[in-house]
């Protein structure tokens, strides 16, 4: 309740009060323990002490491994956060913090969470990727530049299907846009690719914006078809979608004609 408020020191030195006596009672491996050592380490982080941050959530993640089975996947992913901001917070190297932000949304993405949990893994992937971008801008090695380009496209495409669960349909968009220019220059992935375009013709067909989502999909299908095959079923969806375009189109012979296809690839016609 301290820490809520103003007054940081005094909730430090409850913090602290408690340690003592779990450290007394329970030993120094005791969940009570790592609760109260990350509440410390975050009324640090407030004061702006970021070493004494990091050592408390470096000391709770220790107990935390050691408990693992005991320990829910999202305080996993939150601690893992926090010892990556305090990283960068005190001067400490990128690329360190990165190791700790990768595991933090791993965690996350395996928790299958609510709506509040898939708002905080949208925050830490938007954190992510502005430590990416700062260890592009600061590396010169051309292979590890290529890696974080394709890295951070990686969590942008993540960060843009989150943002269409949301319904926030523009900053999804924005998202796979921009994912789709790094891959125009880096691998070029051409799967990718048609994913990419698929998820933005799903959402332009969200919008009714039919004309623009017919494009998106059209050129899915094209890449797609090419690499795989006209009968493979990746293209299910693909050809479904393309039927939904022309019936929004009131052009209802080619939405039959894709909806036939799309079944057809599902019953290997």
């Amino acid at each position: 309740a301290l820490h809520d408020g103003e007054d940081v020191d005094g909730s430090i030195e409850c913090y602290a009060q408690c340690l003592r006596s779990y450290l007394k009672y329970f030993g120094k491996d005791s969940l009570y323990v790592a609760e109260t050592l990350v509440g410390m380490g975050k009324a640090f982080a407030t004061r702006e002490n970021h070493q004494k941050s990091l050592q408390c959530f470096d000391k709770a993640l220790r107990i935390y491994e050691f408990k693992e089975l005991l320990v829910p996947k999202d305080k996993m992913g939150i601690i893992h956060r926090e010892i990556g901001q305090s990283v960068v917070q005190q001067g400490g190297d990128v690329h360190e913090a990165l190791e700790h932000y990768r595991s933090s949304v791993s965690f996350l993405e395996d928790c299958n969470g609510n709506n509040d949990l898939n708002e905080q893994l949208l925050l830490f992937y938007s954190e992510m990727v502005v430590f990416l971008r700062e260890a592009l801008r600061s590396d010169d090695d051309v292979e590890l530049r290529a890696e974080l380009s394709e890295e951070i496209g990686d969590v942008l495409h993540r960060m843009g299907n989150l943002h269409a669960t949301f319904g926030a349909h523009t900053k999804a968009m924005d998202c796979f846009a921009e994912v789709l220019e790094i891959q125009r220059n880096t691998n070029n992935d051409e799967l990718r690719m048609a994913d990419l375009l698929f998820n933005m013709g799903n959402i332009h067909v969200e919008m009714k914006q039919f004309d623009e989502a017919l494009v998106c999909l059209q050129n899915s299908y094209n890449i797609t078809n090419e690499a795989l095959g006209e009968g493979n079923k990746e293209l299910h969806s693909t050809l479904y979608l393309m039927g939904v375009v022309f019936m929004g189109l009131a052009d209802l012979e080619s939405a039959l004609e894709w909806f036939t296809r799309a079944l057809s690839v599902l019953t290997n016609e």
